[in-house]
């Protein structure tokens, strides 16, 4: 389920006729064979290291008379991360495109469950307003929660354009209550992504700095520092904290996101003293790798909708797995 996300069903077929399905499937835009990306899933999760060996040598030598060893390292990249990155839990990617200064939005949605299988899709092209956006969210994230394990955060990922990035989406009440609003940003670890401010030169870095997220750097950013822009560092920037101006925050922003680091956490709607302590204080707390749930317990902890906790916007936005609605064009070919 993690190799083929939306690829073909493989249900009832017995294993010659599935090595034959994925000889020749091929993903929109892609180029490496499905059952190329297959094995390098399995040999991420052998237990065994001579399994794992053999498996890559084949892949490799495959790869070779095929004349695709340089895409075949994407793969393993996403291989490794996936079974890096410890417990899966239920995802829900959330795409929106406001109808001019309106709020009504058009918006797919897109869940999938914690091993990775898409349990629901659905795709709103016309604007609608945002009750009825989150009347289907609503019906989406019971199902989601219910099927998370205990004690696990499910994930929410909402996907914008460069000019929406401050979209206070995780502050959205998708159900209403007198004592207890539902409010996503508190409910479920809400980040943002924008592939669009993504620059193609620069994604081979976006996956180093992803993959060396648990040893990488977040850093205070007042100002442009050509630090965030070095490539293959022992220990890169992997994430970003930006206490700088509101006239130049838009501009930090896109560069750190144009050179490949993964996360970019900022307070929405000006800059006061507290909001810039709000982030000094959360760079110092957080590791890399941890800053979405370090946001997360800010928005939970903000007892005003309007305290810096709950104004932090956060984009956490790796390599892969992005929706195929957005219809990218494929950086690598």
């Amino acid at each position: 389920a993690r190799a083929l996300p939306l690829g073909p069903s493989l249900a009832g077929s017995s294993w010659n006729e599935a090595v034959v399905v994925l000889e020749t499937y091929r993903s929109a835009g892609g180029k490496v064979p499905r059952l190329l990306r297959v094995m390098e899933f399995t040999a991420a999760l052998a237990k065994d290291t001579e399994a794992r060996r053999a498996l890559h040598a084949w892949c490799d030598a495959l790869a070779r008379r095929l004349g695709l060893s340089d895409r075949l390292q994407e793969h393993r990249a996403q291989a490794a991360e996936s079974t890096s990155a410890g417990a899966e839990v239920p995802l829900l990617q959330v795409q929106v495109w406001r109808a001019g200064d309106t709020q009504d939005f058009s918006y797919s949605l897109r869940a999938l469950d914690s091993l990775g299988s898409v349990t629901h899709q659905r795709i709103q092209d016309r604007p609608v307003p945002l009750a009825a956006l989150l009347t289907d969210l609503r019906a989406v994230l019971e199902s989601l929660a219910a099927e998370a394990a205990p004690g696990s955060l499910p994930v929410i990922e909402c996907f914008v354009t460069p000019d929406e990035l401050d979209l206070p989406f995780d502050q959205w009440v998708y159900r209403d209550d007198e004592f207890f609003p539902a409010v996503l940003g508190a409910d479920f670890l809400c980040v943002l992504r924008c592939p669009e401010l993504r620059r193609p030169t620069f994604l081979p870095e976006l996956r180093y700095r992803w993959q060396a997220m648990q040893s990488g750097r977040l850093v205070l950013l007042a100002r442009h520092d050509p630090v965030i822009q070095e490539r293959g560092a022992v220990r890169p920037v992997a994430a970003v904290a930006l206490t700088c101006s509101s006239s130049d925050l838009a501009r930090l922003r896109a560069i750190a996101l144009a050179v490949g680091v993964p996360g970019v956490v900022w307070t929405r709607s000006a800059a006061r003293l507290e909001e810039s302590a709000e982030l000094r204080e959360l760079a110092v707390r957080a590791a890399p790798h941890e800053l979405p749930r370090r946001v997360y317990e800010s928005r939970v902890r903000a007892a005003q909708p309007d305290s810096a906790g709950a104004r932090l916007a956060l984009v956490w936005d790796g390599p892969d797995n992005v929706p195929e609605t957005l219809r990218l064009s494929d950086p690598l070919s």
